[in-house]
């Protein structure tokens, strides 16, 4: 059986053409080595994102399997310039960065099975946001839906960030479910990220897809694809 540990610390990948996956957006499959080289083309943009913050970490141990890595030796999980090339490696599958105790932004993740409603969703939801606030910022997950950041003008605790943002959501509950479970009737608006080690994919990450999480400006969202987001 393969070591958790050794796969946090593999590094270069010593079978570079190993599959990680095979879905319906990579018919002929990642590797390990297109991972890698992945993550180490975006090392400046992941450690700018994940500055200051604890992480987890999907590994990739077979074809399509993952498994979630919160920490090593019992400390939780840091990036920084002198470990990225440590950690980092072609079984890295996805970053997953944490909230702080406090914060300057909350995140709202349209979560929904269906790409094109998600996105509907998501621009109607920023344009309502962006009468209020236009520090705001969307974000593809990588998969099926949107996260929308909420900048604020200075920090708040991070529960307080949560409840701010399910007032400001208040006038929406009619149209969508408001930090409940996903169902298959309407998208869920959920706040569960925005609490101290909340977790929300890291942008510039892959996503267990394989796909980028990427920002999306609102003008571009009606004609952005997930095949967009593809590495290659």
């Amino acid at each position: 059986m393969i070591s958790i540990l050794s796969l946090l610390f593999e590094s270069i990948p010593e079978h570079p053409d190993t599959l990680i996956i095979r879905n319906e957006f990579y018919s002929d499959g990642l590797t390990q080595r297109d991972i890698y080289n992945y993550y180490m083309k975006n090392k400046q943009k992941i450690l700018e994102q994940t500055k200051n913050r604890e992480i987890m970490i999907f590994l990739a141990t077979d074809l399509n399997r993952v498994i979630v890595k919160r920490k090593i030796k019992d400390s939780f999980i840091r990036l920084d310039s002198s470990n990225y090339d440590k950690i980092i490696s072609g079984r890295t599958l996805s970053i997953i960065s944490t909230m702080n105790r406090y914060e300057n932004f909350g995140i709202i993740d349209i979560d929904y099975h269906d790409f094109n409603v998600a996105k509907e969703a998501t621009a109607k939801i920023y344009d309502y946001l962006y009468r209020i606030n236009k520090n705001l910022k969307i974000f593809f997950t990588g998969k099926s839906s949107f996260h929308i950041r909420y900048g604020f003008d200075m920090k708040y605790p991070i529960d307080q960030i949560r409840l701010k943002l399910k007032d400001i959501l208040q006038d929406l509950a009619d149209k969508y479910n408001i930090n409940y479970k996903r169902n298959k009737e309407q998208p869920n608006l959920d706040l569960s990220p925005n609490k101290y080690r909340g977790g929300f994919i890291t942008p510039f990450s892959l996503s267990i897809k394989g796909l980028q999480c990427l920002p999306v400006l609102r003008n571009s969202l009606s004609t952005f694809k997930q095949v967009d987001a593809k590495i290659r």
